[in-house]
Parts: structure tokens; C-alpha cells; sequence
């Protein structure tokens, strides 16, 4: 059984528990010797995207229907955008659908576990922006758990050191959570 859908964005919000996996073990000469660590350890790098994703992630499930991206209105097409817009749950819903198999929160209490791992560079990746992006790993979701794995490869960070309003995260993140038979027929 599920608790009827949300009232507020922040009833999913509260649920939300994020959870990191930390690198294996930093010991021996820097995996990473062409990274710009700064002279900063990794563990608190990596405590700083993960500060960031956590950020990102809160601020997609706060915004309204689909995100206003090119890259969502070519998926979805400027009728759906449209539908969208007028639904300030749609972002919540499609995220429960994905973390826990229906569009409403658990009954139990349950959390819902955002699993942060990380891989690739040390440190901040340096904004790419040009041709030959590194490309964000999927999320994993695993709905009989409550649960996904975000995994912040320099994909991932090259996304996140945009900054706020996050609108490439935002619409990556939401083609993670949309079903294929949402997406456009765009050939």
C-alpha cells in the first residue's frame, strides 16, 4: 500500500537520503596525477560534488513539468512540454516512479537512498563545453529498494560545475526518469 500522492515537493525531499560510497583506497602514488587537486584531498573533493549533486537533484524535483531545455523539447515534443508545464508534481512523480515503482511515497516511511559513488578525476574536471564531452554514467535505479546509485564520473562533474539552475543536469536527470514510450519519435 501507498500513501496518497504529495501535498509539497519537500514531503519527497524529506525522504530523500543520500548515502556515499567512497572511492577504493586513495593509498600510493595520485591515480589522477593530471588532475588539478589543488592540494585538496580527495575525500573532500569528492564531499563537494556530492554537496553539489545533492543540490542539483533537490532543485530538479523543485521545479515545475519538464525542464525547459532544447534537449527535453526535442525528446518530448512542444505538445508535451506544454502538458507538462501545468503539472508542478510532474518532476516528483516521475522520480517515484522510478525509485520506488509508483507515483507515491512509500507507506511504510521508507527512504528513499541516493547512493553517491564516484569515479574519474580528482578535483574540479575543468568546465568542457566544446566537442568530445565525457558522458554522464547512467543512474541506477532499483525500485524494490527504494534506492539508486549516482555515479559522479567527469560526466557527471562537468554537468554539476555548470552551477545553479543546473539546466543540462536537470535535463539529464530527467531523461533518467522518463519512460522510453515518453520520448518523441525525433528521426
Amino acid at each position: 500500500m501507498s500513501e496518497p500522492f504529495l501535498e509539497t515537493i519537500e514531503q519527497l525531499i524529506d525522504r530523500l537520503e543520500f548515502r556515499s560510497i567512497p572511492r577504493k583506497s586513495y593509498a600510493g602514488p595520485d591515480p589522477y596525477p593530471d588532475s588539478d587537486s589543488e592540494g585538496v584531498d580527495p575525500q573532500t573533493w569528492d564531499s563537494v560534488f556530492e554537496g553539489l549533486a545533492q543540490e542539483a537533484i533537490k532543485t530538479y524535483l523543485r521545479g515545475p513539468g519538464h525542464p525547459q531545455h532544447a534537449f527535453v523539447c526535442e525528446m518530448l515534443g512542444e505538445e508535451a512540454i506544454l502538458q507538462g508545464s501545468r503539472d508542478p508534481h510532474l518532476r516528483a512523480r516521475l522520480f517515484l516512479r522510478s525509485i520506488c515503482g509508483a507515483e507515491v511515497l512509500p507507506e511504510d516511511g521508507s527512504s528513499l537512498k541516493i547512493f553517491i559513488s564516484h569515479t574519474g578525476t580528482i578535483g574540479p574536471a575543468g568546465l568542457n563545453t566544446g566537442e568530445n564531452l565525457p558522458l554522464p554514467t547512467p543512474i541506477e535505479f532499483i525500485s524494490c529498494f527504494y534506492q539508486c546509485t549516482l555515479t559522479i564520473n567527469d560526466g557527471v562533474r562537468n554537468l554539476l560545475q555548470a552551477g545553479p539552475p543546473y539546466s543540462v543536469f536537470e535535463a539529464w536527470f530527467h531523461g533518467a526518469v522518463l519512460e522510453p514510450s515518453e520520448y518523441q519519435d525525433i528521426y
